[in-house]
This record gives structure tokens, C-alpha cells and sequence, in this order.
């Protein structure tokens, strides 16, 4: 079920976001675009938990073009909003090596960008883009479930696959694939394995990738939320965090 616009108060907090899928075929990145960027206006650091462009089902005709429009696009928003911090990280979608490159080079110039591989700490709030889950038991090297996206290049027949699965709303089978508490199990034997040091005195973790929104789900003493998808037929779930 797509959610409904909200107005969001003006205060001194975060704003994180994932899987916008944007220039992706089935994103429905324009019909919020507008709602986005008043949330950045009413907060003072912005996280992009993953996935934010997609070059698997990009509408351009290679990922080299996908990739300049994206580096344009993230320019322009942070140059827009000097005195606004803008955090990146990376997920599945957008591990595209000419992307990554281009974007460190991107962020050693631009003040208010940063750029993370997997994992980043705010206050008390963890933030990580959650394809982690899909790693085989014990294993920690990302590599594994991103390397296949290294070198993706749009094809039709992916986009042709999208569109018949968001329009019969195949995707809503993402809602029985996980149950909560194996995400949490999951993401936190990750942390606990690659940075435990994160843990200490961690309040909430945030992740996308799964594209199932939920909020304040307690584990172990940390609450979890997923920030859902733009993808058409799911649920998009944008969160305020404290900074402190």
C-alpha cells in the first residue's frame, strides 16, 4: 500500500530515506519529489540509507549516463541547501563502480557530502542499507550480494519484469518474506561481527533493501525501523531521528 503525504514539523532533527529507486522504471520518486525536499528543508542532516538511484532498471540508456544525471542531481541538492549535511550510503543498486568512483571524487569537493560504504552512526541512531540480510550465515564481506551490480548496465527486459511485477502487485510478497524479528536477528549478528563498536549506548537502527515499511519494532534492546520503498505497489516510510 503507497503511503500518504505528511507534513513534518520543523525541528532540529535528522531525516533518513531509502530506496528511492530514482530514474528507476517503477520508482514513484516524481510524485514525492516535492515532499522530499520540503523535509529537507526542516531538517538539518539528511541520510541516504541505499539504493537511492537505480542503474539495473535505469530510464537512460546506459548506467555511464544514469550515473552522470545522479552525480548532477546530488550536486545540485546539496549545493542548494548549503548549511544542510547530506549523508550517502551505498546499497545494491547503486554499488555501480563508475557511480562509487564518480561519487567519492563528488564528495571530496562538495563540503556537505559524505559518503559511507555500509554503516553509520548519528546519536544514539545506527544507519546501514540492510542487503547484509541476503549474506550467507557468518559471512561479512558485502561483496557477495553487490558484486553482481559492479558492472549492471538498464536492460528492457529487466524494466519488462518490474512492470509486470508492480503492476499485478506481485512485489506485495515482500511482506511474508522477512518477519521482523529475523531482520533484526539478522542485521544485528552483522554489526555485532563487523562494528560492534557501533552498538555501545545505540538507541535505533535504521534499514531499507527489503522495501517492507515498519517502525519501532524492539530487539534486544534496540528499536529497528525500515524506511520502505518508492517502488510502485509498496509502502514508503521516511523517519526523523534525534541527533544526539
Amino acid at each position: 500500500m503507497e503511503n500518504s503525504r505528511r507534513e513534518i514539523p520543523a525541528n532540529d532533527k535528522g531525516y533518513v530515506v531509502s530506496d528511492l529507486h530514482i530514474f528507476g522504471c517503477a520508482s514513484l520518486w516524481k510524485r514525492y519529489e516535492a515532499d522530499f525536499y520540503r523535509a529537507v528543508d526542516k531538517h538539518s542532516i539528511v541520510v541516504f540509507n541505499g539504493d537511492t538511484f537505480d542503474f539495473k532498471r535505469s530510464k537512460f540508456s546506459s548506467s555511464s549516463e544514469t550515473s552522470t544525471h545522479a552525480i548532477s542531481w546530488l550536486k545540485d541538492l546539496c549545493q542548494s541547501h548549503p548549511s544542510k549535511k547530506f549523508y550517502y550510503l551505498l546499497g545494491n543498486h547503486d554499488s555501480q563502480r563508475e557511480f562509487t568512483t564518480a561519487l567519492t571524487q563528488a564528495a571530496s569537493t562538495i563540503s556537505n557530502l559524505s559518503v559511507e560504504i555500509d554503516t553509520l552512526r548519528i546519536g544514539a541512531s545506527i544507519f546501514l542499507h540492510g542487503d547484509a540480510i541476503d549474506l550467507p550465515i557468518g559471512a561479512t564481506d558485502l561483496k557477495l550480494v553487490r558484486e553482481s551490480y559492479y558492472s549492471c548496465e538498464p536492460n528492457f527486459s529487466s524494466c519488462a519484469f518490474a512492470e509486470v511485477v508492480t503492476r499485478l502487485r506481485i512485489n506485495l510478497l515482500e511482506y511474508l518474506k522477512h518477519s521482523k524479528k529475523s531482520l533484526a536477528t539478522k542485521l544485528l549478528e552483522y554489526l555485532n561481527n563487523t562494528r560492534p563498536d557501533l552498538l555501545e549506548g545505540a538507541k535505533d537502527i535504521f534499514f531499507g533493501h527489503t522495501h517492507v515499511p515498519f517502525s519501532d519494532f524492539e530487539h534486544q534492546g534496540l528499536l529497528f525501523h525500515n524506511t520502505g520503498s518508492l517502488i510502485r505497489g509498496l509502502g514508503w516510510n521516511p523517519r526523523e531521528f534525534a541527533l544526539i
